[in-house]
């Protein structure tokens, strides 16, 4: 089972790429904001990182595997918008940044990670590669843009 399931490496960087975070009193700098969704990004991409290490080998360890990956992923995004935005132009992108995040994921990842799991579950190889291929197809978004523009560099790759 384990070599029928490979997306798993692409599912990391995708996971990195969707990520950020916290806030203060005062509206925040850009630089600020851009750290501190880069300290987010980075805590993400250590948490898929570390679930990746897992080496999933039953259909029960596959599935958690993935409850996990999208919980955090789901958590990164909270904390992401849980950010304090700078003012101004850059406070507009900043939004913008979080909500085509938010939009991506749950327009895109979520359903071809929902896609992978019934997969794994009906053991159905052609479906697994449809949401390999589903997630292949997530890259060089414009929430990746969004985040270069604001100085993330983390969250832009």
């Amino acid at each position: 089972m384990r070599n029928r399931v490979v997306p798993f490496a692409a599912l990391a960087a995708i996971a990195a790429g969707l990520l950020a975070g916290c806030g203060g009193s005062d509206p925040p700098s850009q630089q600020d904001f851009a750290q501190k969704a880069d300290q987010i990004c980075a805590d993400v991409e250590t948490r898929v990182n570390e679930l990746n290490k897992a080496n999933p080998q039953s259909i029960s360890d596959l599935t958690r595997f993935i409850d996990q990956l999208k919980a955090a992923v789901d958590d990164g995004i909270n904390r992401l918008q849980g950010l304090d935005r700078p003012e101004g132009d850059a406070g507009a992108t900043a939004k913008q940044f979080t909500d085509t995040l938010d939009t991506e994921y749950k327009d895109q990842v979520l359903p071809a990670l929902n896609q992978l799991e019934k997969a794994v579950i009906d053991r159905d190889k052609e479906a697994l590669k449809a949401a390999s291929k589903r997630l292949d197809a997530v890259k060089d978004t414009k929430s990746n843009q969004l985040a270069s523009q604001l100085g993330a560099k983390k969250c832009a790759k």
